[in-house]
């Protein structure tokens, strides 16, 4: 019988099962050790498919962690994203009101700025009358100096008043009858 043969021709089927038993002992030792062989082989290959098993079993468990973990993770984002997207808006309306003020705020700076330029204007017209007007205050008080002075002149009663005043042109001494009065005109004007 070959090896590694289970079919059994009709001729082997008519004898009887001492047929069977007539195999040698060289030829069982030589199945025996080809079956062992196999069975080696087989055990090797298990224990190299069973290392890879659990090799596999430990990788997907790691696997399973971390995909638990992405998931979590997943899940914490998908609540921060809506809690950002939430802060978004609220800023985003923040944003919208702080535009209108803005534009408000730039209508209400131009307006300001030409109500400033207006007053500018407004002051140097009133600074320019205010110095016409300071000028002739001035020319004004020298008028009426110049009247007092002439008054003063013209209103003394006494001629050496006159007489003194015609020979000192800068300065007006009266004369001890007459100071009396010419200061008390003199306080009297101013």
């Amino acid at each position: 019988m070959a090896k590694g043969s289970s079919k059994v021709s009709d001729d082997e089927c008519s004898s009887s099962s001492d047929d069977d038993n007539d195999l040698s002992p060289n030829e069982l030792r030589s199945i025996l050790e080809d079956y062992q062989g196999v069975i080696k082989k087989y055990k090797s290959k298990f224990k190299s498919l069973e290392c890879d098993h659990t090799k596999l079993k430990t990788s997907h468990d790691e696997l399973l962690v971390r995909h638990n973990e992405v998931v979590e993770t997943h899940e914490s984002c998908v609540v921060s994203s809506k809690q950002l997207r939430e802060e978004h808006d609220n800023l985003l309306v923040k944003y919208n009101d702080l535009l209108v003020k803005h534009d408000e705020v730039v209508v209400l700076n131009k307006s300001l700025d030409s109500s400033n330029k207006k007053l500018k204007l407004d002051y140097a017209n009133l600074n320019s009358k205010y110095q016409e007007l300071e000028f002739a205050y001035d020319v004004d008080d020298e008028l009426e100096i110049a009247k007092t002075k002439i008054i003063k002149v013209n209103a003394s009663t006494s001629c050496e008043d006159l007489a003194e005043s015609s020979h000192s042109t800068t300065s007006h001494q009266a004369s001890p009858c007459s100071s009396k009065t010419n200061l008390d005109r003199e306080n009297q004007l101013t």
